[in-house]
């Protein structure tokens, strides 16, 4: 299904089950794309994002974001791009920071579970690339988990202890 808005109102959508294309200009959007490998595209505004089951693709857009993962939601993939630094946020439901990842992998930032079992991961693309004013655009400012919140700084630390144990290089974003 394909879904777009071209009003700056305040949308709900909740898309159920298929392969769903959603587009919303402005407003702070709540989107739920149940399952399905979907692609949810919000404009400015402050928008709460779930992709659901399956491989999908978030971009937030400018405003103060919400990406919520949960376990069985499959490999997403978070596009952030927020040259004005609104505070986004991934919050994931139900799953402890000690049962994750996190990991470098070129410019993204890749979080995956521990247990090798569960194939779900959350990629924030071009988590690390900096603008022309060496910026990190594209970082996530805050991750939730049920009683604990990381900012910038601890998210680098996990990523730093996950690189200092494989030997990879890193960037650090502040």
């Amino acid at each position: 299904d394909e879904i777009s808005t071209i009003s700056s109102k305040n949308f709900t959508i909740n898309a159920k089950g298929g392969d769903d294309v959603i587009t919303t200009n402005g407003g702070d959007d709540y989107i739920d794309a149940g399952s399905g490998n979907d692609i949810i595209s919000s404009g400015s505004g402050d928008d709460i994002l779930i992709g659901g089951k399956g491989n999908d693709t978030l971009n937030g857009g400018n405003g103060n974001d919400t990406y919520i993962f949960e376990r069985g939601f499959g490999n997403d993939t978070i596009i952030n791009y927020n040259p004005d630094f609104y505070t986004d946020t991934v919050e994931f439901k139900g799953i402890n920071k000690d049962e994750l990842t996190f990991k470098q992998i070129d410019s993204n930032l890749v979080i995956s579970f521990k247990d090798s079992n569960i194939k779900d991961s959350l990629t924030i693309k071009d988590f690390y690339k900096l603008d022309y004013k060496q910026r990190a655009v594209n970082a996530i400012s805050l991750i939730k988990f049920n009683n604990e919140i990381l900012n910038l700084k601890d998210i680098n630390d996990l990523a730093l202890k996950s690189i200092s144990n494989d030997g990879d290089k890193i960037s650090v974003v502040t």
